[in-house]
């Protein structure tokens, strides 16, 4: 089963401000607007593990989540403010028991933000210091998911007006600022562990193979460790087995392509290959078990969305 990702308005972003804002709602179900999954692993992955050059902010309207982070893990709970740097490998889930959860997002080029101390600007875009990821004081915390509601608010009635993207930058700086004002940076975290350089290996080379049968030997080439090991050590960084992971990966690019080309009508068997299954009784069975329907059924359905 895998849980509804609901998006209330469209994230606003350009090439000239890549700033965006969302707000999402996780249900047990299949995506209602995307037709994609989400979510996978042992308690759902609502985030897989990814990294990218932007600061992105996590306010917590509704319910709880983990959020795993580098080597740490963080249960934020409604009323919680959770920051991601630049850069930092990151991944979130939902439990089995709360399988409920509303948040804000807000997604912060740096580059937007030279109004700001340079010192300091330059220090979080080179990782010479970071943001504090989390323990805010309340006020804070409410007063940060305010200033996000506003930008989300104002996101969702832009239509591109200039006015409104210079209130929203206006508001990525003084995000920016109220952390610096409130000494939430760290100079202590600098450099990333072995497990933080094997896990963004692993994410590379997955994008990058898993649409071909992935074998022993091709991994030892790449991390220069025997498949055991490897296995074992994905394991530890990613709570889930390697095949697992490779399996609900394929599945969730399966589920892209279907949606993508339901007006196309390509044969299912041809998606099931491009994303790395030879036999597609086995895919056809693990789609099922994720997606709660047959790939036929999930095609039917897309096409009749369309």
């Amino acid at each position: 089963m895998i849980f509804e990702n609901t998006e209330r308005d469209v994230y606003y972003e350009e090439r000239s401000s890549r700033m965006r804002s969302k707000i999402f709602t996780f249900d047990f179900a299949v995506d209602s607007k995307n037709n994609k999954p989400l979510l996978f692993g042992k308690n759902f992955w609502t985030i897989q593990p990814h990294y990218h050059s932007k600061l992105e902010l996590i306010y917590i309207l509704k319910g709880s989540m983990r959020m795993l982070v580098n080597s740490g893990v963080f249960d934020v709970n409604e009323g919680d403010l959770f920051a991601i740097n630049p850069s930092e490998i990151h991944a979130a889930y939902i439990c089995r028991e709360h399988p409920h959860v509303e948040y804000i997002f807000i997604g912060i080029d740096l580059m937007e933000c030279q109004l700001i101390d340079e010192k300091v600007l330059k220090d979080l875009m080179d990782r010479h210091c970071v943001l504090q990821r989390t323990n805010y004081k309340p006020e804070f915390a409410n007063q940060i998911g305010r200033y996000m509601t506003t930008f989300y608010e104002l996101n969702a009635k832009s239509d591109n007006n200039p006015g409104i993207k210079l209130e929203m930058k206006a508001i990525s700086l003084s995000i920016i600022s109220k952390f610096i004002q409130n000494d939430y940076i760290d100079y202590s975290i600098i450099q990333t562990s072995s497990s933080d350089n094997f896990v963004l290996k692993a994410i590379n080379f997955i994008e990058n193979n898993y649409s071909h049968q992935i074998t022993s030997a091709e991994i030892k080439k790449e991390f220069s460790y025997n498949y055991s090991y490897f296995c074992r050590l994905f394991k530890k960084n990613f709570f889930t087995p390697f095949s697992v992971y490779l399996c609900e990966y394929r599945i969730c690019k399966a589920v892209e392509e279907i949606s993508e080309s339901a007006s196309e009508h390509i044969k299912i068997s041809e998606i099931s290959s491009r994303v790395g299954f030879t036999d597609y009784c086995y895919f056809s069975s693990c789609f099922k078990k994720y997606v709660n329907m047959p790939p036929s059924e999930y095609a039917k359905q897309v096409r009749k969305k369309k």
